[in-house]
């Protein structure tokens, strides 16, 4: 596990399908608390040392690594991050898990405890912050 939303499979990277999780350097509630590691570790605990499956789905050409559906076992490793809060659906590539998250606020779970920004909103304004420097 690379990151709450990335696996690795020996040397390839990749990027699990319809979700962003919090990144590593990523901060909440005005900077007094650190989501990414906790996703990372979330992730982990899931695949709980089971073999993990991943099915392509689409390819990220501007970081050059696969997308996929990742599974351990049964369990869709997605849908669980999403359910528990260590990860948003990344609904600008898919819906899928747009039910999943909004029981996830609903419960105030994992980042939904939290005043957090949803990473790709974080990126930008990182992106934005570069450039005025």
């Amino acid at each position: 596990v690379s990151d709450g939303d990335t696996v690795k499979y020996g040397k390839q990277l990749v990027r699990m399908f319809g979700i962003d999780a919090p990144e590593k350097g990523q901060t909440c509630d005005d900077g007094a608390w650190l989501p990414g590691p906790l996703a990372k570790k979330a992730l982990i605990d899931f695949i709980g040392g089971r073999p993990v499956a991943c099915y392509q789905v689409d390819y990220d050409k501007r970081n050059n690594r696969p997308v996929a559906r990742c599974f351990a076992g049964d369990d869709d490793l997605q849908a669980l991050m999403v359910s528990a809060g260590w990860a948003w659906a990344y609904t600008q590539f898919s819906d899928q898990y747009a039910s999943a998250e909004q029981d996830a606020i609903a419960r105030k779970v994992g980042v939904h405890a939290h005043r957090c920004m949803p990473p790709w909103a974080w990126r930008a304004r990182q992106r934005a912050d570069s450039k005025l420097r």
